[in-house]
């Protein structure tokens, strides 16, 4: 384990991975307090195709930063978008607007489908806005896992 102090102030304990010599380790801190923020999603469902015979289901995705610090800090946020299963023709899924650009995110550690993250720096009382749009196209006749007719 190792032990981490900012300013002499112990901050926490933490399991090391094994790393050869001269290699590089990801550490995670935890979550600094004097960086706010806050996720925010909306969500429409709109009939399509002829008659009706599909759902488009719309999500958008904003994310608010405000950097409180008296100096910069560097900011990775990561989100996940569905993916289908393979041979599942019956479902479409289309990433949208993205501002700022992302980047896809694949752990070395685990398998991730949709996974994408943000990378920035944010500057000493700098806010930003972070925004990802993707739509689900399915059959009228279909349902997601955990349910696309949400109360409203």
């Amino acid at each position: 384990p190792a032990d981490v102090y900012v300013g002499g102030d112990f901050l926490l304990s933490a399991d090391l991975s094994t790393c050869a010599a001269r290699g590089d380790v990801e550490l995670g801190l935890g979550v600094e307090q004097a960086i706010k923020v806050a996720r925010n999603t909306e969500f429409a469902e709109e009939s399509a195709g002829l008659m009706g015979g599909s759902l488009v289901l719309k999500h958008a995705i904003k994310v608010s930063l405000h950097n409180h610090l008296d100096r910069d800090a560097r900011v990775e946020v990561r989100e996940r978008i569905p993916s289908k299963r393979d041979g599942d023709d019956e479902v479409e899924i289309e990433l949208g607007k993205v501002a700022p650009p992302w980047e896809r995110y694949e752990p070395e550690e685990y398998p991730l489908e949709g996974g994408y993250r943000w990378g920035l720096m944010l500057a000493a009382g700098q806010e930003r806005t972070l925004e990802a749009h993707y739509n689900v196209k399915i059959s009228s006749r279909r349902e997601l896992v955990g349910g696309n007719r949400r109360e409203r």
